[in-house]
């Protein structure tokens, strides 16, 4: 586990430490004011503008979780004895069976495809069925689960791509019927909130599209849906389970971080919630509960149908999530602060190049991106993304596995 640690450590800081020169040369308009010249600057110019403007602190009074002294807010747990438990999540090669699971997905999504499928609507739900269903989740005395009510949702029964237990709750039962599912949520969960909580699911599977398997593939039928020329179906299952064990490592080093990050968060002691960060993220969660309703003149109703809950309830729920986030990330901060983690410019700048490249289609040019971000998610967007990592990454350097 140690060997797949300090891989993840040296991968994480290669994504970091991309190349300035990946920056691009375009000229990028910052000004026009009464029809005088346009001000240009190359992406470069633009990028080394915003880093040296954040450095000298243009941005300070817009800045979240600026605070000189952490402690004043905020009491840490004894991270550095941090301990986290062996589980299948934290494997670092892929089982047989999960290659075999990736395997039968490419020969049902790209030979078998939509064409060899056939819809019912009622039956037992079968092995590789596309389901259509409805789902919900409530917690053991039965109040919603907040942000898990969903409408045709479709899932390959035995993919895995849900929790465990959700897939093979579903095997045998019948299309149209109301099915309950008593799930755990397993420790490396990645939403804090769910982590290591046991959750009541409600589902409905309303038709499933049952696929026709063939008794045997070809290695040509294989090759002719890939842009690599193999020489057997077992060369094809070699390289998918090269491509699963590397993924396999990272999957594990991102599930030890967050559940860290997670013990981290809850064994910290907060002192008071900072009035400007805490209204902040109440603010963007009650900007997407109010968009999601559509205009509706009335939330107490658009709430109860939804939620199951009065509007005031929820507005509760959401101030609560919003306290948890800042302490969440006001435990990382003190973290980097005392471990010393320090992010330089080369780190900052490959981020936000590597973030920009992601997101290119969107913006014109990498000037519009970065602002557009620092507009919609405040100046801190990229540098705390960074100092994050890097302090979780220290974190995780520092546990041992029990």
């Amino acid at each position: 586990m140690r060997n797949a640690k300090r891989l993840l450590a040296l991968l994480l800081t290669m994504c970091l430490l991309l190349p300035l020169a990946s920056c691009g040369k375009e000229e990028t308009p910052t000004a026009t004011a009464g029809g005088e010249e346009v001000v240009t600057m190359t992406d470069a110019e633009a990028l080394a503008k915003f880093i040296a403007d954040f450095k000298a602190g243009v941005y300070d009074d817009q800045r979240l979780f600026n605070y000189e002294d952490l402690t004043q807010f905020i009491t840490l747990p004894d991270y550095k004895s941090f301990t986290y438990p062996d589980h299948p999540d934290i494997a670092t090669k892929a089982t047989d069976e999960q290659v075999e699971i990736f395997y039968m997905m490419i020969v049902l999504d790209m030979i078998v495809k939509e064409e060899g499928h056939t819809t019912l609507t009622e039956g037992e739900i079968c092995r590789w069925d596309v389901v259509t269903m409805d789902y919900r989740a409530e917690w053991p005395d039965g109040t919603p689960v907040f942000g898990i009510d969903f409408k045709d949702q479709s899932l390959r029964i035995g993919s895995n791509e849900f929790m465990e237990g959700f897939e093979s709750g579903l095997l045998g039962k019948k299309i149209g019927e109301e099915i309950r599912l008593d799930l755990h949520y397993p420790v490396y969960y990645d939403r804090m909130a769910l982590a290591d909580k046991d959750v009541v699911f409600y589902v409905t599977v309303k038709s499933v599209k049952r696929p026709t398997i063939p008794e045997e593939v070809t290695v040509e039928q294989l090759n002719a849906v890939s842009s690599v020329e193999y020489e057997s179906v077992e060369k094809v299952k070699e390289h998918l389970k090269e491509v699963m064990d590397t993924n396999a490592v990272t999957v594990s080093y991102t599930n030890i971080a967050n559940y860290l990050y997670r013990k981290l968060s809850q064994g910290s002691q907060m002192k008071a919630y900072p009035e400007k960060e805490t209204q902040y993220l109440y603010d963007q969660q009650m900007e997407i509960l109010l968009a999601s309703a559509g205009g509706s003149d009335n939330y107490e109703s658009y709430c109860q149908e939804t939620y199951s809950m009065s509007y005031e309830a929820l507005c509760d729920m959401i101030l609560e999530e919003s306290r948890a986030e800042v302490q969440s990330q006001m435990a990382l901060l003190q973290v980097a602060r005392e471990l010393n983690v320090q992010v330089s410019d080369e780190q900052l700048s490959a981020y936000i190049i590597g973030s920009y490249e992601t997101e290119n289609e969107y913006f014109a040019d990498l000037y519009s991106f970065i602002q557009g971000n620092v507009q919609l998610n405040g100046p801190d967007v990229f540098y705390l993304r960074v100092l994050n990592a890097l302090a979780m990454n220290e974190l995780a350097a520092l546990a041992k596995l029990q």
